[in-house]
């Protein structure tokens, strides 16, 4: 999400924080979490600098019965990704963030004002080749699970209803 006004200014940028407790640093993206902005050059948030890297959220329609779960790819990936990723077991967490700019004019620009923010989600069922990362968004148990989880009717618990 890049969200620009008429004269070009830059108005929100997507934003990703990964983190895992076994992820190991990289020289190019620095150390976890790994905090990627699609943008394209770096930006400055609470004091952090976000690098800047080609990513999609494909969000979930609402499905009938079934928790939902977005998307996470990442296009032209370089090997400090991979690398990244390939040194952890289980799914890492990314928390995805909509940020506006508070100082355009700085280098690197700073967006500290945080629009929207989700919570730690978990990046499952990765896959990728030479050119992508892929994978699927959850999150956590308690959003998963159906609420109410138990559907009280007359039929099957009259103790609960008066006649």
């Amino acid at each position: 999400l890049v969200l620009a006004d008429t004269h070009g200014r830059i108005l929100v940028l997507a934003a990703l924080v990964i983190d895992h407790p076994e992820m190991a640093a990289s020289p190019q993206l620095g150390t976890p979490p790994l905090r990627i902005v699609r943008n394209y050059e770096s930006v400055l948030s609470g004091g952090n600098v976000y690098a800047p890297y080609a990513f999609e959220v494909v969000l979930p329609a609402q499905p009938g019965g079934r928790p939902p779960v977005a998307r996470l790819r990442f296009d032209n990936v370089d090997r400090a990704l991979v690398a990244a990723l390939r040194s952890i077991r289980s799914a890492p967490t990314v928390k995805i963030l909509v940020l506006s700019p508070t100082a355009l004019v700085a280098s690197p620009p700073v967006f500290n004002t945080v629009e929207v923010s989700t919570p730690d989600l978990f990046w499952n069922a990765v896959s990728y080749n030479a050119l992508s990362i892929e994978g699927t968004l959850e999150g956590p148990t308690a959003l998963r699970r159906e609420y109410p989880r138990e559907v009280h009717s007359p039929g099957g618990t009259p103790g609960l209803f008066r006649v």
